[in-house]
């Protein structure tokens, strides 16, 4: 996992040796004995006050002004490995759990009781304000009460969703474990499984440039 915080500091989550900050030439790192939870490192995140959120097979990190602050299933997750981390445009912490889902309610963290969103593997959230959630199951997209599953069942090339991207021709592009997906505004589901241009039919990322 790599993230570039508003500082320009690049961290570096590893698998079994903790995160490291990188700022130009000097490199710093944190383990179990700087207040780490867990040394495999499956997601960090930026939020608007500069905290940096690290998502742990432990639990979950804050790290604040040097110091870590942890949180955990005393803390409301629903379990203690943390693999995605995501605000909304509210304001709101999203932890997607190995079994589950929690939000951060303005006290503590709290777990959001829809037995559908478990096994999160991806978050995002679309400009029309759904939350986008991407399972093992297939991509939940939730806007208030409405709940629609994009699956194999109705086009999606695979049910493992890792990643998920809005364009800004308001496209959901989704991320399987077997090719990248395309979701029309109006739902229809197009997949680029198989199709020439991709390396590899297995999908982690999506990033969009300038040129869209």
């Amino acid at each position: 996992e790599l993230r570039r915080d508003r500082d320009r500091n690049l961290w570096i989550g590893t698998y079994s040796n903790g995160i490291f900050r990188q700022h130009g030439t000097q490199v710093d790192s944190f383990g179990i004995a700087d207040g780490l939870l867990n040394p495999t490192v499956r997601t960090i995140f930026e939020d608007d006050e500069g905290s940096i959120w690290i998502g742990t097979n432990g639990g979950l990190e804050q790290l604040r002004a040097g110091a870590f602050i942890n949180w955990n299933e005393k803390d409301g997750l629903a379990d203690a490995v943390a693999r995605v981390i995501f605000e909304d445009r509210d304001g709101v912490l999203w932890v997607g759990t190995a079994n589950s889902l929690s939000r951060w309610n303005g006290h503590a963290f709290e777990k959001v009781g829809d037995s559908r969103l478990t096994g999160i593997l991806s978050i995002a959230q679309s400009r029309d304000g759904a939350m986008w959630f991407g399972t093992s199951k297939g991509a939940y997209r939730v806007a208030g009460s409405r709940i629609t599953l994009f699956s194999t069942a109705n086009g999606l090339s695979h049910n493992t969703v890792r990643a998920i991207h809005e364009d800004r021709r308001g496209d959901v592009w989704i991320a399987t474990d077997f090719g990248l997906n395309r979701i029309r505004p109006g739902g229809e589901v197009e997949s680029f499984s198989g199709r020439g241009g991709l390396g590899t039919d297995y999908a982690m990322a999506i990033a969009e440039g300038r040129d869209g």
